[in-house]
């Protein structure tokens, strides 16, 4: 699905519409072994996102899907969000830009 906004960019409009994926760090460990630190604070806002992210994933699933309660999902994940960024770990993102025509 991702994949098709770009299509319904163009096709409301947009010129210039690029779709590009890169590999961020999850984590700061980059940015700590010469990375920078634009790297070193992407890696760590994108683990952010993650953690986030798997929070409210994992609620609905293991709430209403396995009947867990609230305190039992945010103590599992946030256990296995701990690990996030230990290792050398990338993650994908797809950014997709365009520009509004007359803009």
């Amino acid at each position: 699905m991702v994949r098709e906004v770009e299509g319904w960019l163009r096709e409301m409009g947009f010129a210039e519409v690029q779709a590009v994926e890169k590999r961020i760090p999850i984590g700061g460990w980059m940015g700590r072994e010469g990375g920078g630190e634009v790297i070193r604070v992407a890696g760590e806002k994108w683990r952010e996102c993650l953690a986030w992210g798997t929070m409210g994933f994992c609620r609905k699933v293991f709430m209403e899907g396995f009947g867990w309660s609230e305190e039992q999902v945010e103590e599992n994940v946030r256990e296995a969000v701990a690990d996030l960024g230990i290792g050398r770990v990338y993650g994908a993102i797809l950014f997709i830009t365009g520009r509004k025509e007359g803009e």
